[in-house]
């Protein structure tokens, strides 16, 4: 919850934190039903679904206003909201049901994986340090977030849109 002790702020924030949860687990809840009846699941389907998860984030972090000053507090309330989005994107990816495949197949989906969540630990900690205003901090999460190999493991599993962009966790 961003430090500000502005109430419209804050009811602001909350509101759009449980529209992007809220929209999040709509998706989900459509994917799951679409998947009833079918045992397997191919890569294919986990492919379109993640996809999907992941334009649903992308579409959510395009709305949130960029920061307003220029000061670390800005950068931090919006990184607190991207951090959300992000969150929740990596739970609805750890969420779906996983393909049958090769061994080669489950290391790169792995792989990909952590490298997501490495990356929203990266988003989490790049938006603490800006709260503490520590800018040495934020160089070295920046940092990460660039060297961050997750837009080609992706790639690398078939995944077209998650992991493309800076805003599904670069």
């Amino acid at each position: 919850m961003p430090r500000y002790g502005d109430h419209l702020y804050r009811h602001v924030y909350v509101g759009q934190v449980r529209a992007v949860a809220q929209s999040l687990a709509a998706l989900c809840l459509g994917l799951a039903v679409t998947s009833c009846g079918d045992s397997a699941v191919t890569k294919r389907d986990f492919v379109a679904r993640a996809d999907a998860i992941c334009a649903s984030a992308l579409r959510h972090t395009r709305t949130i206003a960029a920061p307003s000053g220029t000061g670390t507090q800005a950068l931090a309330s919006y990184l607190d909201e991207v951090g959300s989005v992000l969150h929740a994107e990596a739970g609805a990816l750890h969420g779906l049901r996983r393909p049958a495949a090769s061994t080669g197949q489950r290391e790169q989906l792995r792989a990909f994986l952590s490298a997501f969540d490495a990356a929203v630990g990266h988003y989490a900690a790049l938006a603490a340090a800006a709260h503490r205003g520590d800018t040495a901090s934020m160089a070295r999460e920046e940092a990460a977030l660039r060297g961050a190999a997750t837009a080609a493991l992706a790639g690398r599993y078939g995944l077209r849109v998650c992991g493309a962009g800076p805003s599904t966790a670069a």
